[in-house]
């Protein structure tokens, strides 16, 4: 589930073209699909669906690039 939230531009395009998710090993894996709100204003949300990762353990990263005028976002987590 992600939220988008901007008071610069509208936010535009379809996330799943703008998101990988980065497993422990450093692979980037494309979103396959955005189930949410559609392209413009400035407040969008939705879900961003991936294939299932066949790692269990390690860091995995969801990154987000070109929302709100700012290049990558990283948002991190820890599997254990």
């Amino acid at each position: 589930d992600v939220a988008f939230n901007t008071h610069s531009t509208p936010i535009e395009g379809d996330p799943a073209q703008f998101s990988v998710l980065v497993d422990a090993s450093g692979k980037a894996h494309k979103a396959l699909a955005w189930n949410g709100d559609p392209p413009g204003g400035h407040h969008r949300r939705g879900v961003l669906r991936f294939k299932p990762l066949a790692e269990a353990k390690g860091a995995i990263e969801l990154r987000i690039s070109g929302v709100g005028g700012v290049a990558t976002r990283v948002f991190r987590w820890e599997r254990e």
